[in-house]
């Protein structure tokens, strides 16, 4: 697609971490907003709109990020979003490594701290009924 940002005529224009390729296929690039240190994506050569559309092709993303966490040796984790309901906002098949540490206050939804302080939240909403 000539305006996708993640389309690899548009790959000399992104930042990229590792060269294009060196994983077998895909970019491997800097996002615009990280959101850990080392926080990157992880771009499929073929439009496809989401993971969804193309399982096969997110099979082969998903081992390209998992040689990438293996090679950088970090803890992370690996995210996609299929939809506008899900927070996907480019619609081109791409994969989030981000990378984490003890104590980084990134909170994800399924976090222990935040499940925890949710149980307490319903459990005082029905002390107040």
């Amino acid at each position: 697609m000539r305006d996708c940002p993640f389309c690899p005529r548009n790959w000399p224009n992104l930042n990229h971490a590792v060269e294009p390729g060196h994983y077998g296929g895909g970019a491997i690039i800097h996002p615009l907003d990280p959101v850990t240190e080392g926080h990157v994506l992880v771009i499929s050569g073929s439009h496809d709109q989401d993971v969804s559309a193309n399982p096969y092709g997110a099979q082969h993303l998903m081992g390209v990020a998992a040689r990438y966490v293996r090679d950088t040796g970090i803890q992370a984790n690996i995210i996609t979003s299929i939809g506008p309901d899900a927070t996907q906002t480019v619609f081109h098949t791409h994969l989030h490594v981000v990378p984490r540490r003890l104590n980084d206050d990134l909170p994800l939804p399924w976090t222990p701290q935040q499940m925890e302080r949710e149980r307490w939240r319903r459990a005082l909403e029905e002390l107040r009924l």
